[in-house]
């Protein structure tokens, strides 16, 4: 078992970090795109559009380092669901 302070066990945290700061951004991201850009008429349908895309987006956490661009990927997830809505 390795010690807190070895060398692999802070990459894994600083890697676990960047990935964590990663998606904080892309949930703001998200949301202010879906709320300012808002193409529903309804609050409801605003909030269920943000929560259905995170909930999507979290599905992808485990393949997110292959992507180029996640942002991207935040982006067609949110455009899916909101045509989907």
């Amino acid at each position: 078992m390795a010690e807190f302070g070895s060398p692999s066990v802070i990459r894994a945290l600083l890697k676990r970090r960047r990935f964590l700061l990663r998606m904080i951004t892309l949930i703001v991201v998200l949301i202010v795109l879906i709320v300012e850009f808002s193409i529903f008429l309804s609050r409801n349908l605003t909030e269920d559009a943000v929560q259905e895309t995170l909930l999507r987006l979290w599905q992808h956490r485990e393949k997110m380092e292959i992507y180029q661009s996640p942002e991207a990927l935040a982006m067609l997830i949110a455009k899916n669901v909101c045509i989907d809505i």
